[in-house]
């Protein structure tokens, strides 16, 4: 679905011509935000689904898989609590027992950074690439020889003009859910490390840790020029 270019930001377009096509694979919900408050009703945990379809977590998933990763979710759901419920009723019984509430005037978004170019804390993996290219030169990696869409996503030249292999992830637990080999690449540059007290190979660059230490001594520095 993600291939379906001009149909916005949620593709409700595309989603319609799936659920047209596939009507007992797909339920009829064409809003992610109605199917994340459909599922946090019924105790459903997307991840779960974009973990085992995908080996991504609900956050790194693109639009089009957390769509196949809710339906398969709620068909599940079906299949277990009520198998002989069509389609239709199913979607009619959670749009009448769970209404969805009127959207926010201000979403719901990560902890604001506040920074020119950087509103708020990156959401997922993309968010810790464009980060990275943003601070790459203050994080002491001088040259970024390339990023690219196969494992490790990138290579760099730190400043001991060294190449250094990076593999990108919004957490640290991502490495190891996505099944990367360890011994590749030689750095994990994520957002946040959640690994607590468990290590792993390759070394972990969380910028959550780094990124504020950069903009506090890039305003010390402002003030003591003025």
């Amino acid at each position: 679905m993600d291939g379906i270019k001009g149909f916005g930001a949620d593709r409700h377009i595309a989603k319609k011509i799936i659920t047209l096509l596939y009507p007992e694979k797909a339920l009829g919900v064409f809003s992610t935000p109605h199917f994340e408050h459909f599922a946090s009703k019924l105790g459903l945990d997307p991840n779960l689904a974009t973990r085992e379809l995908f080996r991504e977590d609900y956050e790194s998933s693109t639009v089009g898989e957390k769509f196949e990763g809710f339906n398969h979710l709620f068909f599940k759901w079906r299949n277990e609590h009520a198998p002989e419920v069509d389609i239709l009723a199913l979607k009619a019984f959670l749009y009448t027992e769970f209404p969805v509430p009127a959207p926010e005037t201000v979403p719901e978004r990560a902890g604001v950074l506040g920074v020119t170019g950087l509103l708020f804390e990156p959401e997922n993996e993309m968010g810790v690439v464009s980060m990275f290219s943003e601070y790459h030169h203050k994080l002491g990696f001088p040259f970024i020889v390339k990023i690219q869409n196969g494992f490790p996503d990138a290579t760099v030249i730190d400043n001991e003009g060294q190449p250094v292999t990076i593999e990108f992830e919004h957490k640290a637990s991502n490495f190891i859910l996505h099944g990367h080999p360890s011994g590749i690449c030689d750095l994990v540059v994520c957002w946040e490390n959640d690994l607590g007290a468990q290590t792993i190979e390759p070394d972990i660059l969380a910028l959550k840790d780094r990124i504020k230490e950069i903009i506090r001594n890039r305003f010390r520095e402002e003030a003591s020029t003025e």
